[in-house]
């Protein structure tokens, strides 16, 4: 299954990523509600990504458990580890 999504990523002077800071096949984990961690793989992302600007992305959910709480309308963190290195909302399923 894939989900679209609006994400915002932080540059690296605010903790996120240095270049690329977003490519298909990125495997980062989302923080959503209470905290609850899930697996995605990128698997459309603008060509040239630029940190700090709202990028329309598509993620597949690679993993067998719940990713109900990943509805429209529900936002998240985007982590490397426990560093949060972009934001960003469900539009689509």
């Amino acid at each position: 299954m894939e989900m679209e999504a609006r994400v915002r990523m932080l540059g690296p002077e605010r903790g996120g990523r240095s270049e690329p800071c977003l490519f298909i096949g990125y495997r980062p984990h989302l923080s959503v509600q209470e905290g609850e961690m899930l697996g995605v793989e990128f698997t459309s992302v603008p060509p040239n990504p630029t940190p700090d600007v709202q990028l329309d992305v598509r993620f597949r959910l690679p993993y067998a458990v719940d990713y109900s709480s990943l509805a429209p309308g529900a936002e998240f963190k985007i982590l490397e580890g426990a560093r949060v290195v972009g934001f960003g909302t469900v539009v689509a399923t």
